[in-house]
Protein backbone atom coordinates (compact mmCIF):
# COMPACT_ATOMS: atom_id res chain seq x y z
CA UNK A 1 0.00 0.00 0.00
CA UNK A 2 2.84 2.17 0.68
CA UNK A 3 4.63 1.71 -2.87
CA UNK A 4 1.37 2.38 -4.63
CA UNK A 5 0.80 5.41 -2.45
CA UNK A 6 4.42 6.83 -3.02
CA UNK A 7 3.69 6.09 -6.82
CA UNK A 8 0.42 7.88 -7.11
CA UNK A 9 1.86 11.11 -5.50
CA UNK A 10 5.17 10.62 -7.54
CA UNK A 11 2.93 10.71 -10.66
CA UNK A 12 0.45 13.75 -9.63
CA UNK A 13 4.09 15.75 -8.87
CA UNK A 14 5.04 14.64 -12.57
CA UNK A 15 1.40 15.93 -14.04
CA UNK A 16 2.21 19.35 -13.02
CA UNK A 17 5.32 19.49 -14.60
CA UNK A 18 3.61 19.15 -18.14
CA UNK A 19 2.84 22.87 -19.61
CA UNK A 20 -0.42 22.99 -21.84
CA UNK A 21 -1.45 24.82 -24.91
CA UNK A 22 -4.84 25.83 -25.70
CA UNK A 23 -5.91 25.57 -28.89
CA UNK A 24 -6.71 29.68 -29.13
CA UNK A 25 -3.09 29.80 -28.26
CA UNK A 26 -1.90 28.01 -31.42
CA UNK A 27 -1.86 29.01 -34.96
CA UNK A 28 -2.46 25.70 -36.64
CA UNK A 29 -0.42 26.00 -39.90
CA UNK A 30 -1.80 24.01 -42.96
CA UNK A 31 0.13 25.28 -45.66
CA UNK A 32 3.97 26.46 -46.09
CA UNK A 33 5.51 28.49 -48.78
CA UNK A 34 9.00 29.13 -49.02
CA UNK A 35 10.44 31.87 -50.90
CA UNK A 36 14.15 33.71 -51.62
CA UNK A 37 14.34 36.93 -49.45
CA UNK A 38 16.33 39.87 -49.26
CA UNK A 39 17.82 38.43 -45.98
CA UNK A 40 17.04 35.24 -46.32
CA UNK A 41 13.48 33.77 -46.62
CA UNK A 42 10.13 34.79 -46.59
CA UNK A 43 7.97 32.47 -44.99
CA UNK A 44 3.63 32.55 -46.11
CA UNK A 45 1.64 30.71 -43.51
CA UNK A 46 -1.93 29.31 -44.52
CA UNK A 47 -3.21 29.56 -40.46
CA UNK A 48 -6.31 27.28 -39.74
CA UNK A 49 -9.20 29.68 -38.40
CA UNK A 50 -11.82 27.29 -36.82
CA UNK A 51 -14.45 29.73 -36.81
CA UNK A 52 -13.43 31.45 -40.41
CA UNK A 53 -15.52 29.99 -43.10
CA UNK A 54 -18.76 31.05 -43.54
CA UNK A 55 -21.63 30.35 -46.41
CA UNK A 56 -20.51 33.15 -48.16
CA UNK A 57 -17.50 31.62 -48.92
CA UNK A 58 -15.11 33.21 -46.64
CA UNK A 59 -12.26 30.69 -46.21
CA UNK A 60 -11.34 29.30 -43.11
CA UNK A 61 -7.94 30.36 -43.03
CA UNK A 62 -6.12 33.40 -42.89
CA UNK A 63 -2.78 34.68 -43.89
CA UNK A 64 0.64 34.85 -41.81
CA UNK A 65 3.75 36.35 -44.14
CA UNK A 66 7.27 36.65 -42.34
CA UNK A 67 11.15 36.45 -42.99
CA UNK A 68 13.61 35.44 -41.55
CA UNK A 69 17.52 34.23 -42.10
CA UNK A 70 16.44 30.86 -42.10
CA UNK A 71 12.80 28.85 -42.16
CA UNK A 72 13.28 28.00 -38.30
CA UNK A 73 13.70 32.29 -37.52
CA UNK A 74 10.46 33.39 -39.46
CA UNK A 75 8.41 30.73 -37.79
CA UNK A 76 9.87 32.17 -34.37
CA UNK A 77 9.19 35.43 -35.93
CA UNK A 78 5.43 34.28 -36.89
CA UNK A 79 4.92 33.26 -33.30
CA UNK A 80 5.97 37.28 -31.68
CA UNK A 81 3.74 38.66 -34.74
CA UNK A 82 0.89 37.14 -33.43
CA UNK A 83 1.43 36.12 -29.90
CA UNK A 84 0.48 32.78 -30.82
CA UNK A 85 2.62 29.67 -30.69
CA UNK A 86 2.94 28.15 -34.31
CA UNK A 87 2.05 24.41 -34.62
CA UNK A 88 3.06 23.14 -37.92
CA UNK A 89 2.70 19.60 -37.03
CA UNK A 90 -0.75 19.26 -38.85
CA UNK A 91 0.95 20.93 -42.01
CA UNK A 92 0.30 19.34 -45.56
CA UNK A 93 2.06 21.57 -47.95
CA UNK A 94 5.47 22.93 -48.59
CA UNK A 95 5.29 25.14 -51.53
CA UNK A 96 8.88 26.76 -52.77
CA UNK A 97 9.57 29.78 -54.73
CA UNK A 98 11.17 29.92 -58.03
CA UNK A 99 13.54 31.64 -56.82
CA UNK A 100 14.86 29.36 -53.49
CA UNK A 101 15.15 26.50 -56.08
CA UNK A 102 17.60 28.25 -58.15
CA UNK A 103 19.48 29.55 -55.58
CA UNK A 104 18.89 25.97 -53.37
CA UNK A 105 16.77 23.90 -51.25
CA UNK A 106 19.07 21.89 -49.03
CA UNK A 107 18.57 23.84 -45.80
CA UNK A 108 14.72 24.22 -46.45
CA UNK A 109 14.32 20.63 -46.82
CA UNK A 110 17.08 19.91 -44.40
CA UNK A 111 14.66 21.71 -41.62
CA UNK A 112 11.28 20.41 -42.36
CA UNK A 113 13.05 16.91 -42.35
CA UNK A 114 14.68 17.63 -38.90
CA UNK A 115 12.30 19.59 -37.34
CA UNK A 116 10.18 18.38 -34.08
CA UNK A 117 7.11 19.19 -35.54
CA UNK A 118 7.71 18.67 -38.93
CA UNK A 119 6.40 15.03 -40.82
CA UNK A 120 8.62 13.35 -43.61
CA UNK A 121 5.78 12.68 -45.65
CA UNK A 122 4.33 15.57 -46.05
CA UNK A 123 3.72 17.04 -49.93
CA UNK A 124 6.18 19.36 -51.42
CA UNK A 125 6.29 21.25 -54.96
CA UNK A 126 7.55 24.30 -56.80
CA UNK A 127 5.71 27.24 -57.53
CA UNK A 128 6.10 28.88 -61.97
CA UNK A 129 6.65 32.03 -59.81
CA UNK A 130 6.21 33.22 -56.06
CA UNK A 131 4.70 30.62 -53.19
CA UNK A 132 3.14 32.93 -51.44
CA UNK A 133 1.03 33.59 -54.82
CA UNK A 134 0.11 30.10 -54.90
CA UNK A 135 -0.77 30.19 -50.81
CA UNK A 136 -2.45 33.30 -51.03
CA UNK A 137 -5.06 32.70 -53.84
CA UNK A 138 -8.58 32.52 -52.99
CA UNK A 139 -10.14 29.79 -54.36
CA UNK A 140 -13.56 29.68 -55.22
CA UNK A 141 -16.04 27.54 -52.79
CA UNK A 142 -13.09 26.14 -51.05
CA UNK A 143 -12.38 26.88 -47.14
CA UNK A 144 -9.90 25.05 -46.55
CA UNK A 145 -7.65 26.17 -49.78
CA UNK A 146 -4.84 23.55 -48.74
CA UNK A 147 -7.31 20.87 -49.22
CA UNK A 148 -8.37 22.05 -52.89
CA UNK A 149 -4.52 22.23 -53.97
CA UNK A 150 -4.02 18.77 -52.13
CA UNK A 151 -7.32 17.42 -53.95
CA UNK A 152 -6.28 18.90 -57.68
CA UNK A 153 -2.43 16.97 -56.79
CA UNK A 154 -4.42 13.67 -56.38
CA UNK A 155 -6.07 14.55 -59.41
CA UNK A 156 -2.79 15.10 -61.97
CA UNK A 157 -1.48 12.27 -59.95
CA UNK A 158 -4.17 9.69 -60.51
CA UNK A 159 -4.31 10.65 -64.16
CA UNK A 160 -0.51 10.15 -64.73
CA UNK A 161 0.57 13.71 -64.71
CA UNK A 162 2.27 14.09 -61.85
CA UNK A 163 5.00 12.82 -59.84
CA UNK A 164 4.49 13.21 -55.92
CA UNK A 165 7.18 14.50 -54.00
CA UNK A 166 7.57 14.53 -50.20
CA UNK A 167 9.77 15.92 -47.83
CA UNK A 168 11.88 12.16 -47.35
CA UNK A 169 11.98 11.91 -51.09
CA UNK A 170 14.16 15.22 -51.67
CA UNK A 171 15.62 14.12 -48.49
CA UNK A 172 17.15 11.12 -49.64
CA UNK A 173 17.95 12.40 -53.26
CA UNK A 174 19.84 15.36 -51.30
CA UNK A 175 22.03 12.15 -49.84
CA UNK A 176 22.81 10.69 -52.96
CA UNK A 177 25.61 11.96 -54.73
CA UNK A 178 23.74 10.59 -58.35
CA UNK A 179 20.54 10.41 -58.17
CA UNK A 180 18.55 14.07 -58.51
CA UNK A 181 15.41 15.42 -56.74
CA UNK A 182 12.19 16.46 -58.85
CA UNK A 183 9.30 18.71 -57.75
CA UNK A 184 5.48 19.64 -58.98
CA UNK A 185 5.51 22.85 -60.53
CA UNK A 186 2.44 24.44 -59.79
CA UNK A 187 1.12 27.91 -61.64
CA UNK A 188 -1.66 29.97 -61.11
CA UNK A 189 -4.26 29.72 -64.31
CA UNK A 190 -8.14 29.94 -65.39
CA UNK A 191 -9.82 32.55 -67.18
CA UNK A 192 -11.29 34.64 -64.11
CA UNK A 193 -8.19 36.08 -62.53
CA UNK A 194 -10.67 37.17 -59.27
CA UNK A 195 -11.45 32.85 -58.90
CA UNK A 196 -7.85 31.35 -60.10
CA UNK A 197 -6.83 28.01 -60.71
CA UNK A 198 -4.22 26.36 -59.57
CA UNK A 199 -2.24 24.03 -62.23
CA UNK A 200 0.40 22.06 -62.56
CA UNK A 201 2.50 23.04 -65.49
CA UNK A 202 5.25 20.65 -65.36
CA UNK A 203 8.10 18.89 -63.34
CA UNK A 204 10.95 20.66 -62.13
CA UNK A 205 14.30 18.88 -61.92
CA UNK A 206 16.92 19.57 -58.82
CA UNK A 207 20.68 18.58 -59.31
CA UNK A 208 22.57 19.07 -56.03
CA UNK A 209 19.12 20.91 -54.54
CA UNK A 210 19.09 23.62 -56.89
CA UNK A 211 16.94 24.14 -60.16
CA UNK A 212 18.43 22.23 -63.55
CA UNK A 213 15.54 22.91 -65.94
CA UNK A 214 11.89 22.08 -65.79
CA UNK A 215 10.33 19.21 -68.29
CA UNK A 216 6.69 18.94 -69.73
CA UNK A 217 3.81 17.37 -68.55
CA UNK A 218 4.21 15.14 -71.56
CA UNK A 219 7.56 14.74 -70.74
CA UNK A 220 6.34 13.85 -67.12
CA UNK A 221 4.54 10.84 -68.25
CA UNK A 222 7.76 9.91 -70.32
CA UNK A 223 9.86 10.09 -66.52
CA UNK A 224 6.55 8.01 -64.97
CA UNK A 225 6.72 4.97 -67.52
CA UNK A 226 10.13 4.94 -65.88
CA UNK A 227 9.40 4.93 -62.53
CA UNK A 228 6.70 2.28 -62.35
CA UNK A 229 4.33 4.93 -61.45
CA UNK A 230 1.39 5.08 -63.98
CA UNK A 231 -1.72 4.24 -62.75
CA UNK A 232 -4.13 5.54 -65.33
CA UNK A 233 -3.65 7.77 -68.37
CA UNK A 234 -5.26 8.82 -71.44
CA UNK A 235 -3.83 8.01 -74.57
CA UNK A 236 -5.26 9.92 -77.58
CA UNK A 237 -3.91 7.97 -80.63
CA UNK A 238 -4.61 10.03 -84.14
CA UNK A 239 -5.13 7.58 -86.91
CA UNK A 240 -5.00 10.46 -89.93
CA UNK A 241 -8.06 10.69 -92.16
CA UNK A 242 -9.26 8.34 -90.32
CA UNK A 243 -10.32 9.76 -87.26
CA UNK A 244 -8.80 8.91 -83.63
CA UNK A 245 -9.77 6.55 -80.65
CA UNK A 246 -9.02 7.43 -76.97
CA UNK A 247 -7.28 4.56 -74.48
CA UNK A 248 -7.26 4.59 -70.79
CA UNK A 249 -3.58 3.16 -70.55
CA UNK A 250 -2.14 1.51 -67.17
CA UNK A 251 1.58 0.75 -66.48
CA UNK A 252 2.15 -3.52 -66.00
CA UNK A 253 5.34 -5.08 -65.75
CA UNK A 254 8.47 -2.70 -65.81
CA UNK A 255 12.00 -4.29 -66.29
CA UNK A 256 15.37 -1.67 -66.67
CA UNK A 257 18.41 -3.49 -67.32
CA UNK A 258 21.77 -1.73 -67.94
CA UNK A 259 24.71 -3.45 -70.36
CA UNK A 260 28.17 -2.49 -71.53
CA UNK A 261 28.83 -2.06 -75.12
CA UNK A 262 32.24 -1.08 -76.70
CA UNK A 263 32.53 0.49 -73.00
CA UNK A 264 29.68 2.64 -72.86
CA UNK A 265 26.04 2.36 -70.84
CA UNK A 266 23.20 0.92 -72.85
CA UNK A 267 19.51 0.67 -71.03
CA UNK A 268 17.35 -1.82 -71.97
CA UNK A 269 13.91 -0.67 -71.01
CA UNK A 270 10.86 -3.11 -71.45
CA UNK A 271 7.67 -1.86 -70.62
CA UNK A 272 4.38 -4.03 -70.47
CA UNK A 273 1.20 -1.79 -70.71
CA UNK A 274 -2.79 -2.41 -70.48
CA UNK A 275 -5.16 -0.89 -71.85
CA UNK A 276 -8.76 -0.60 -72.77
CA UNK A 277 -10.73 1.36 -75.17
CA UNK A 278 -12.04 4.02 -73.70
CA UNK A 279 -13.73 5.95 -76.56
CA UNK A 280 -13.72 5.44 -80.28
CA UNK A 281 -14.47 9.10 -81.66
CA UNK A 282 -14.99 7.33 -85.17
CA UNK A 283 -16.92 4.60 -86.61
CA UNK A 284 -13.86 2.62 -88.88
CA UNK A 285 -16.26 0.90 -90.64
CA UNK A 286 -16.05 -3.01 -91.46
CA UNK A 287 -12.40 -3.57 -90.09
CA UNK A 288 -12.00 -6.70 -88.24
CA UNK A 289 -11.38 -6.09 -84.65
CA UNK A 290 -8.69 -7.86 -84.20
CA UNK A 291 -6.75 -5.68 -86.76
CA UNK A 292 -8.13 -2.84 -85.39
CA UNK A 293 -6.71 -3.94 -81.86
CA UNK A 294 -3.34 -4.96 -83.35
CA UNK A 295 -2.89 -1.41 -84.91
CA UNK A 296 -4.35 0.38 -81.47
CA UNK A 297 -1.78 -1.47 -79.86
CA UNK A 298 1.18 -0.48 -82.06
CA UNK A 299 0.25 3.30 -82.40
CA UNK A 300 0.33 3.23 -78.49
CA UNK A 301 3.88 1.44 -78.17
CA UNK A 302 5.24 3.88 -80.58
CA UNK A 303 3.93 6.62 -78.74
CA UNK A 304 5.06 5.15 -75.20
CA UNK A 305 8.27 4.86 -76.41
CA UNK A 306 8.73 8.05 -77.72
CA UNK A 307 7.79 9.85 -74.72
CA UNK A 308 10.58 8.14 -72.96
CA UNK A 309 13.12 8.33 -75.53
CA UNK A 310 12.31 12.72 -75.18
CA UNK A 311 12.37 12.55 -71.56
CA UNK A 312 15.90 10.82 -71.65
CA UNK A 313 17.04 12.96 -74.05
CA UNK A 314 16.38 15.96 -72.05
CA UNK A 315 17.34 14.34 -68.69
CA UNK A 316 20.64 12.82 -69.63
CA UNK A 317 22.12 14.35 -72.31
CA UNK A 318 20.85 17.83 -71.92
CA UNK A 319 21.09 18.16 -67.66
CA UNK A 320 23.45 15.16 -66.94
CA UNK A 321 20.37 14.80 -64.42
CA UNK A 322 19.20 11.34 -63.09
CA UNK A 323 15.77 11.42 -61.07
CA UNK A 324 14.72 8.43 -62.34
CA UNK A 325 17.39 6.52 -60.31
CA UNK A 326 19.00 4.65 -63.08
CA UNK A 327 22.05 4.86 -61.06
CA UNK A 328 20.81 2.29 -58.67
CA UNK A 329 20.33 -0.01 -61.83
CA UNK A 330 23.98 0.49 -62.93
CA UNK A 331 25.22 -0.41 -59.29
CA UNK A 332 22.98 -3.62 -59.31
CA UNK A 333 23.91 -4.70 -62.40
CA UNK A 334 27.05 -3.85 -63.33
CA UNK A 335 28.96 -3.31 -60.57
CA UNK A 336 32.62 -3.75 -62.18
CA UNK A 337 31.30 -0.78 -64.30
CA UNK A 338 29.95 1.34 -61.36
CA UNK A 339 33.40 0.80 -59.56
CA UNK A 340 35.10 2.32 -62.05
CA UNK A 341 33.18 4.64 -63.33
CA UNK A 342 31.51 5.98 -60.80
CA UNK A 343 33.31 9.18 -60.12
CA UNK A 344 32.12 9.76 -63.65
CA UNK A 345 28.76 8.68 -63.85
CA UNK A 346 26.79 11.82 -65.35
CA UNK A 347 29.41 11.95 -68.18
CA UNK A 348 28.82 8.75 -68.94
CA UNK A 349 24.76 8.82 -68.54
CA UNK A 350 24.89 11.54 -71.26
CA UNK A 351 26.58 9.46 -73.69
CA UNK A 352 24.55 6.36 -72.61
CA UNK A 353 22.18 4.89 -75.36
CA UNK A 354 18.23 4.00 -74.20
CA UNK A 355 16.93 0.73 -76.26
CA UNK A 356 12.77 0.53 -75.86
CA UNK A 357 10.23 -1.61 -75.65
CA UNK A 358 6.74 -1.06 -75.37
CA UNK A 359 4.47 -4.01 -75.18
CA UNK A 360 0.76 -2.92 -75.53
CA UNK A 361 -2.27 -5.01 -74.58
CA UNK A 362 -5.29 -3.87 -75.30
CA UNK A 363 -8.87 -4.75 -74.02
CA UNK A 364 -11.63 -4.30 -77.04
CA UNK A 365 -14.27 -2.91 -74.01
CA UNK A 366 -15.65 -0.24 -75.49
CA UNK A 367 -14.81 -0.88 -78.99
CA UNK A 368 -17.64 -0.22 -81.51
Amino acid sequence: MKRLTALAAALLFLCGCVDTVQLSQRAIVQAVGVDAGAQGVEVTLQVFEPFGGDASGKTGCRIVQVSGRSVSEALENATLKQGKEVFYGHNKLIVLGRGLTAQGTKETVRFFNTAPQSRPNVDMMMADARAQDILSAKLEGSMLPVLATKMMLENYRSNGNLIRARVRDLAGAMENAWVDAFLPVVRLGGSDPDNPLIEVSGTAVLKDGRLAGEISPEETRGMLWLRGGIRKTQITLLEGEEGAVSLLAREGSLRIRPRIEEGKLVFGVWLQVNSTVAEPLKNEGSEEQGARLERYARAQSALIADEIRATMERLAEEWEADPVGLANYVVKYQPDFWREHAADYRRELAAARFEISVESDIDPAGLA
